[in-house]
C-alpha cells in the first residue's frame, strides 16, 4: 500500500527528536526565505521555534504510516513573507509529490492573494488535500477560507479527537482543541500543545491521513470526512460553547498514601507549601504548573511510583489538581 506523504508548512521540524526516531519516520524538506528581494532555498529546516515540531508530532501520533516533507517558511518568531508562502505552495505543486498539506499559516491582512489562491486551486485539482488553520481570534482568514482548502477552527468538543464537518461552509471543519501532548523543541522533551487552531489543524490532518489509509483509493473524496463527523450543521454561536467541561475530582481523604506522595512531589517540584490551589487548580500562578513544565512533573511521578505513563492518552484536563493526578496514577499502577 502506498505510504502517505504529508507536507508541513511551518517553522521546521526537529528531525532528531526521539519521538520521530522511535516511530521510524522519514523526514525530508527544505527551508525557504526571502533575502534582499530573492527567494533562497536551504537544506537546513531545523525548527528554532518548536511550533512545526509540535504539529508534526500530533499528526504522527494519530497516524504514523507517513513520510513527512517539511517546508520551513516561518522563522523562530513565527513570521514569514508572502512571497515565501507563495513559493512554498508552488514548490509543492510543481516539484514534490504530496498527498496532504498541513498549513498552520494564516493571512488576515488586506493583501493580494491571487497567487496563493491559484496555487491552492491547482493543488486541489491535482487531488491534494490542503488543511489550513483559521487565524486565532478570526472567523475568516486565508488560505483557510479558500474553497480549495479545508479550513479548521478549534473549540472544545466532546472528546480530544471529535470534529464537525460541513463541506459547504467557508470553514468546513470544527476540531477539538483541548491541549494534548506534543514534542517540545528539545530532542527528549514534550509539552502540552497550546489551545489553538494550529493544534486543531494538526489533529485533523492526522485524522484525515488515517481515513485516507482506510479508504485506500487516495482519490480526493471530501465526503468521507463529512460522513464520519460528529456534527454536520452548526451556527456561529455554537462555536463559542464548550461541549465538555473538566470533571473535578474530590472526596479522597488527605491522609491517603498515594495522595500524600503526590502532594509532596508537587510541593517539592514547584518549591511551594501545601496550599489550597493544589486541590483546585495546579495551573494557578501560586502553584506554577504550565504546558511547558508538565512533562518534567510526569517524569517525577513515574520515578516515585515506578510506573510508565502514556502521555499521549492525556490532555490538559488530566492535570487540574492533585485529585486528577491521583486518577492518572491509579490507571497506571
Amino acid at each position: 500500500m502506498k505510504k502517505l506523504k504529508v507536507a508541513i508548512i511551518d517553522t521546521g521540524i526537529n528531525l532528531g527528536h526521539i519521538f520521530f526516531k522511535n516511530k521510524n519516520i522519514k523526514i525530508s524538506g527544505k527551508s525557504i526565505s526571502y533575502i534582499n528581494g530573492k527567494l533562497v532555498y536551504d537544506d537546513n529546516f531545523i525548527d528554532e521555534n518548536g511550533h512545526g515540531t509540535a504539529c508534526a508530532s500530533v499528526i504522527v501520533n494519530l497516524f504514523n504510516d507517513v513520510e513527512l516533507y517539511c517546508l520551513k517558511v516561518l522563522n523562530k518568531y513565527g513570521k514569514t513573507n508572502l512571497k515565501v508562502l507563495e513559493e512554498a505552495l508552488r514548490h509543492l505543486k510543481d516539484d514534490v509529490d504530496v498527498d496532504v498539506i498541513s498549513l498552520s499559516v494564516s493571512i488576515s491582512d488586506n493583501c493580494d492573494l491571487k497567487v496563493i489562491k491559484n496555487h491552492c486551486d491547482e493543488l486541489y485539482d491535482k487531488g491534494v488535500y490542503i488543511v489550513s488553520s483559521l487565524g486565532n481570534g478570526y472567523l475568516k482568514s486565508f488560505p483557510a477560507s479558500f474553497k480549495s482548502v479545508i479550513g479548521v477552527h478549534g473549540k472544545i468538543l466532546i472528546t480530544d479527537y471529535t470534529y464537525w464537518f460541513n463541506k459547504n461552509k467557508e470553514i468546513q471543519c470544527i476540531m477539538d482543541n483541548n491541549p494534548v501532548f506534543a514534542c517540545g523543541i528539545e530532542s527528549d522533551n514534550y509539552i502540552l500543545f497550546e489551545k489553538s487552531n494550529s493544534l486543531s489543524c494538526a489533529k485533523f490532518t492526522g485524522i484525515l491521513c488515517k481515513m485516507l489509509s482506510i479508504d485506500n483509493s487516495f482519490e480526493y473524496n471530501i465526503d468521507i470526512l463529512e460522513s464520519s463527523a460528529e456534527k454536520k450543521e452548526w451556527c456561529n454561536m455554537d462555536i463559542f460553547k464548550s461541549e465538555r467541561l473538566p470533571k473535578r475530582k474530590s472526596g479522597i481523604k488527605k491522609d491517603n498514601v498515594i495522595l500524600k506522595k503526590i502532594i509532596r512531589i508537587i510541593c517539592e517540584f514547584y518549591s511551594i507549601d501545601e496550599i489550597e490551589d493544589i486541590y483546585i487548580n495546579l495551573f494557578s500562578v501560586k502553584v506554577g504548573l504550565t504546558n511547558y513544565n508538565v512533562y518534567e512533573l510526569i517524569c517525577k511521578i513515574e520515578e516515585e511510583f515506578g510506573i510508565k505513563i502514556n502521555i499521549f492518552k492525556l490532555n490538559r484536563y488530566d492535570f487540574l489538581s492533585v485529585y486528577s493526578l491521583y486518577d492518572i496514577i491509579l490507571k497506571n499502577i
